[in-house]
């Protein structure tokens, strides 16, 4: 969760929205009828990455709908920053599994586009603009091909050759 501290002062007219796990500063020119983002991620509630680029997104005129895992608390429900909160995964493999229920909640927002932060999103997310025309904003990570390559033990020339097809991968898909 942001600490106060972190925070810079709010603008005339603003207002908080505060969970246990994150604190959003929602500009007085975002209403119900602001564009949506829909923010599917396998990520844990409160992701600090996350909420700041949420910040932004609000800060820019945009509503947020949260689709994460986290503990059992009230989501937040607040028109302007909300969240759907799926139970905590205990690993990898179970983070895994929850993308297509993920994908499924964030396609039945009324979204104006998704913001996904997930290599693991990415073809849920190119199937949801193939269907809707509608735009995806994904942070490439260039470091995410090692990251993998290390996991899975792979070093020399395999893991080498493994960094650059996700790389490639990412980088394509961001493109589209």
């Amino acid at each position: 969760m942001n600490r106060p501290d972190e925070l810079a002062a709010a603008p005339a007219g603003a207002r908080e929205v505060v969970t246990p796990s994150w604190r959003l500063t929602v500009p007085a020119h975002v209403t119900a009828e602001s564009p949506l983002i829909a923010v599917p991620t396998i990520h844990p509630r409160g992701d600090r990455r996350v909420i700041r680029c949420a910040q932004d997104a609000l800060n820019a005129g945009f509503r947020v709908r949260f689709i994460w895992l986290g503990a059992d608390d009230q989501p937040a429900t607040d028109p302007a920053a909300s969240e759907v909160i799926l139970p905590k995964a205990r690993s990898l493999r179970q983070r895994l599994g929850v993308i297509p229920k993920l994908a499924k909640i964030a396609a039945a927002e009324p979204a104006d586009l998704w913001h996904i932060h997930d290599l693991y999103l990415l073809p849920s997310a190119k199937r949801w603009h193939r269907r809707t025309g509608r735009n995806v904003l994904y942070d490439v990570h260039e470091y995410y091909g090692l990251v993998y390559a290390e996991r899975l033990g792979i070093g020399g020339a395999p893991g080498r050759w493994l960094n650059r097809a996700v790389n490639r991968y990412q980088v394509r898909a961001a493109r589209r």
